[in-house]
């Protein structure tokens, strides 16, 4: 059985995580991008109602999350929020951020919809020492009805 290993770049190389490299004193940000899923199928449409983030860390950080619908990046329902360091324990908080992505203006209802979604979360700076995991996410959606449909 071969043993996981991560691998992560900083200011002078690509270090083995946990090997060589100590970088608690240092600020880390990180980009990632989730899969992207077809809640209602390949050949179907959805209207992404929220987006459920669950984290568990003990360290400071500003994230900012933006849904991806059909490839192209939502930014104006992306959403951003912030992580305090737990100053009375060193021990990880888990917490679940809700994201509502429809919203309502003068009696109309905008939403995202689409195909695939898919999500990119990021932070340009993370302090440690600490611990910093995105656990689980999950987009509540409906089946689109069938009709005319308007994209940008």
């Amino acid at each position: 059985m071969s043993v996981p290993q991560a691998f992560l770049g900083g200011p002078g190389g690509i270090y083995r995580v946990a090997t060589g490299h100590d970088d608690s004193t240092d600020r880390v940000g990180f980009r990632v991008q989730t899969r992207a899923v077809a809640p209602a199928g390949a050949a179907l449409d959805s209207i992404f109602d929220r987006i459920f983030l669950s984290i568990t860390s003990s360290v400071a950080a500003t994230i900012t999350v933006t849904p991806v619908v059909d490839g192209q990046d939502m930014a104006t329902a992306a959403f951003t929020f912030s992580l305090r360091k737990n100053t009375a324990s060193t021990d990880p908080r888990s917490r679940v951020i809700e994201n509502v992505l429809r919203t309502a203006r003068s009696g109309l209802c905008l939403a995202l919809r689409g195909t695939w979604i898919s999500f990119k979360i990021e932070a340009d700076s993370v302090e440690g020492p600490g611990l910093l995991v995105l656990d689980r996410i999950a987009v509540e959606w409906d089946p689109a009805r069938a009709g005319s449909k308007e994209r940008p």
